[in-house]
């Protein structure tokens, strides 16, 4: 069973290492007190327990994206007015933590198998996602009735493609001409994200100008 203090660790090792992060001293601080905090709850490690043993990768990408959707949360609210900061900075953090929590369904031979195409794939989480319509429609009521969840998705799904495409994982070897480069990052994020400029040129300065240069960059 993972530790509170091993999590950390590893959080060090696999986000602050691997992208030679450029934060602040009293950001970075505030992000790794507030890892503390969540992690003080067990049944956040009991799943992410969960998570590191069905698959290292997802596991590190998991604690990676909690901590820059966190990040994301706190230049986001810097930058809109108070009015429009509803939401909570735990329940970012924790979403990302556990946001692929439910990748434990699909086989790994099938994630990682270079065997299948990314076609086959795509129709076998595609079953997957039908079997859980209901559970989407409850999402989309609670997205209505709460609309710092809706904030809350969209700084996920920023950080969650963010370190999907800035990472090194298994599934990108079948990919041609991977790993990603810093402007093909920056391409698909202005792409995907077009209104969300000024964090974009937050993660270009804080993750992406500091980050080991891969051999095609």
């Amino acid at each position: 069973m993972l530790t509170k203090d091993k999590i950390i660790q590893i959080i060090h090792d696999s986000f602050e290492v691997t992208t030679n992060l450029n934060l602040e001293t009293h950001h970075q601080a505030k992000l790794y007190c507030l890892a503390n905090k969540v992690l003080a709850d067990q049944i956040v490690i009991q799943h992410l327990d969960l998570i590191a043993n069905y698959d290292s990768e997802t596991f590190g990408h998991c604690l990676r994206t909690g901590m820059i959707v966190a990040d994301l949360y706190l230049v986001d609210s810097h930058l809109e007015s108070p009015k429009q900061t509803n939401g909570d900075l735990e329940t970012n953090m924790v979403a990302g933590f556990l946001h692929d929590y439910g990748k434990r369904e699909i086989p790994l031979e099938i994630l990682k198998a270079e065997k299948y195409t990314n076609e086959e794939r795509r129709e076998y989480i595609t079953e997957l996602k039908e079997d859980d319509r209901e559970g989407e429609r409850r999402a989309t009521k609670r997205r209505k009735s709460r609309p710092w969840i809706k904030r809350c998705q969209r700084l996920l799904n920023l950080a969650d493609i963010l370190d999907g495409i800035g990472s090194v994982r298994e599934y990108q070897k079948i990919l041609p001409n991977k790993p990603f480069t810093n402007q093909e990052i920056i391409t698909a994020l202005n792409n995907t994200f077009p209104a969300e400029q000024p964090l974009i040129k937050h993660i270009q300065e804080t993750y992406l100008n500091n980050r080991i240069a891969t051999t095609s960059d």
